[in-house]
């Protein structure tokens, strides 16, 4: 028998300011990686993967100090989801980059488009 816990939590406004900006720093995350797999294989038909991208983020972090506040293993967490979802997704379909619409990560909700 499995069991489940929820867990309601009552931020502070500081708190909830630094949770959001780590939502949207991690969308912002998300969404590029995502754009820059569509355009390596758009332009070269060239697969970039989770290693290649988790590669770039001290040199991200260098670049924008606002991701030096987050922790690196919670922006290649981000970075597992979009090589799992495009993993997933290419297993269903050779040359899905062409034919799919892989959710971009828009606001608080994941949508299509």
């Amino acid at each position: 028998m499995k069991k489940a816990f929820t867990y309601r939590l009552y931020p502070t406004r500081k708190q909830a300011d630094t949770l959001q900006f780590t939502l949207d720093r991690n969308r912002e995350l998300y969404n590029a990686s995502l754009e820059e797999r569509k355009e390596a294989y758009r332009m070269s038909k060239m697969s970039i993967s989770y290693e290649d991208q988790s590669a770039q983020l001290p040199e991200i972090k260098e670049i924008r100090p606002e991701y030096q506040e987050i922790y690196s293993q919670v922006l290649q967490d981000t970075l597992k989801r979009v090589d799992w979802e495009v993993s997933s997704q290419w297993s269903q379909r050779q040359g899905w980059f062409e034919s799919v619409h892989l959710r971009c990560w828009m606001g608080n909700l994941h949508r299509t488009g």
